[in-house]
């Protein structure tokens, strides 16, 4: 399953959220059917660099996931190329490349089936599955989360 199956995912997640316990003080359950993602994919599944236009929460229900982040202010670093994708490469940095990404700190994490785990928007992110796996994305906060309209690129892919 991959990115932009919203439509798919909205009978599957809907039959699935009375196993997944929402956070009434973050989320609105009542959107979570349009505003949660399903994320399932066999070991060595990769999401390439790139940053999102919303806060999302990540629960990982099964395997685990390598999340490396790097900080929104290293923007002037990061080859910001189409749209919100970097045109580097986590799985193999090319410094003669990409120069100037010498300069970003990059910020290891594992997630584990029962971890939740907060991304705020603009963060660098590049997930691989290390194992088969399957994460639920929540985006349907209690507070605005769409940061698209205020983002210059939107739309020009």
């Amino acid at each position: 399953m991959t990115a932009r199956n919203g439509a798919s995912n909205q009978d599957v997640l809907r039959r699935l959220q009375s196993d997944f316990d929402a956070i009434p003080e973050f989320l609105d359950a009542s959107r979570a059917s349009r505003e949660n993602f399903l994320w399932f994919g066999p070991k060595g599944t990769i999401t390439p660099l790139h940053h999102d236009l919303t806060n999302n929460m990540m629960a990982q229900v099964v395997g685990e996931k390598k999340i490396r982040l790097v900080s929104p202010d290293s923007l002037p670093f990061m080859y910001n190329h189409l749209h919100v994708y970097s045109e580097v490469s986590l799985a193999s940095i090319d410094v003669q490349r990409f120069p100037l990404f010498g300069r970003v700190h990059i910020i290891d994490i594992v997630i584990r089936p029962g971890d939740l785990f907060f991304l705020p928007v603009g963060w660098w992110h590049h997930v691989e599955s290390l194992s088969t796996s399957i994460t639920i994305t929540c985006t349907n906060f209690l507070w605005p989360n769409d940061f698209s309209q205020s983002y210059t690129t939107y739309g020009q892919i």
